[in-house]
């Protein structure tokens, strides 16, 4: 049976630094594709998993509901990601493809073909706005409820049924 967050935050605050490593490891892959996929950069999107950890870490007191942790992570994971894409607004964006979770185990053309296929869904991404690029992210990789999305981009369940909505449009006309 799996721990819910809430404990899992109410055992941090109490002392516990193996709860907050179990829900580092919950949530590592969530966090890194998100930072990923809004910074454009794998590597940034490292330096940013790491960063969003270290401050959750130290403001989990801040947190006012423990069982809102994930949209709460979520949140600042892209924060730190718009954070990090203005402050390095000179540098180029998308460069360098994202490294998808999931492609061990593919036969060298399979490979191919996988790769090929999420360079052209990162591109498309990338000509979305972040918040729109986290929505889609939210939606289709991460497999999030639109009623999670709303509460994790701060927005009532319409305007994210709108962003999709918007947002597919465009890819689809930039494919």
């Amino acid at each position: 049976m799996e721990i819910q967050d809430e404990h899992l935050v109410n055992a941090v605050r109490s002392g516990s630094v193996d709860a907050f490593d179990l829900l580092m490891r919950r949530y590592q892959r969530t966090v890194h594709q998100i930072a990923c996929n809004v910074s454009g950069d794998y590597e940034n999107g490292l330096d940013i998993t790491q960063t969003v950890f270290l401050k959750a870490y130290q403001k989990l007191d801040s947190l006012a509901e423990p069982a809102r942790f994930k949209a709460w992570l979520i949140r600042m994971t892209y924060h730190e990601a718009i954070d990090g894409l203005r402050r390095r607004r000179d540098s180029e964006c998308f460069d360098e493809q994202v490294h998808p979770a999931g492609d061990e185990g593919l036969d060298g053309e399979s490979a191919l073909q996988h790769s090929l296929h999420q360079e052209q869904v990162h591109r498309l991404l990338g000509v979305l706005h972040p918040k729109h690029r986290l929505a889609v992210v939210l939606k289709y990789f991460e497999g999030c409820s639109i009623r999670d999305i709303a509460g994790t981009l701060e927005c009532s369940e319409p305007v994210v049924k709108n962003i999709l909505y918007r947002s597919l449009k465009r890819m689809a006309a930039k494919a």
